[in-house]
């Protein structure tokens, strides 16, 4: 006789953590109807943000702080602060007004930093993300780990560490292209 066991895995989030259902304008970080419970993340929070066969991007448009993102969504920063030490999201996009200040982005496929958008790694952190782009006038700020596969620096984009801290480390798996004008600073 052959007894077949399954296990079943719960990967539910804790009845505490927000999680995205849309029900609002389907895409404001801000409008509260987009969460469970009709309630804004806060600070110490551990967001999530999945919309199985939907493909919707969330977007800040004011400072907002969580304790962590996972998200299957791409999430554009558009205006105000993103401050998250932990963010694992399949892609972010930092707008002309915005800003991404973090310690960790792992497992991302993509960030791009439009023009005037910047991302700050935080001292010791560190960011794994397939394909970085600066676009003209971003700014992406190492004050530890990056390790990119591909990084695409554009005319005006800018790629340095704070002045002063000499404990970064910036690594490129696979293809770095700089463009006429933009800059990697090491020094």
């Amino acid at each position: 006789m052959n007894i077949a066991r399954i296990t079943l895995a719960d990967f539910r989030s804790p009845p505490d953590n927000p999680i995205w259902d849309g029900g609002g304008d389907g895409t404001s970080w801000s409008d509260a109807r987009n969460w469970q419970g009709d309630k804004l993340p806060g600070a110490s929070d551990n967001v999530i943000i999945n919309q199985p066969y939907e493909d919707i991007t969330v977007v800040v448009a004011d400072d907002v702080a969580a304790a962590s993102i996972r998200s299957k969504e791409r999430i554009l920063v558009q205006a105000g602060v993103l401050d998250c030490p932990a963010v694992d999201a399949r892609h972010l996009i930092v707008g002309n007004e915005g800003r991404l200040v973090t310690r960790e982005v792992y497992d991302g496929e993509r960030v791009d930093l439009l023009a005037g958008g910047s991302a700050t790694i935080s001292k010791d952190g560190a960011v794994y993300v397939s394909q970085m782009d600066v676009q003209s006038g971003g700014t992406l700020w190492v004050n530890g780990t990056a390790k990119f596969n591909r990084l695409h620096v554009a005319s005006a984009g800018l790629v340095s560490h704070a002045a002063g801290d000499t404990n970064f480390d910036l690594r490129i798996t696979d293809d770095m292209t700089v463009d006429a004008g933009g800059a990697v600073s090491v020094e």
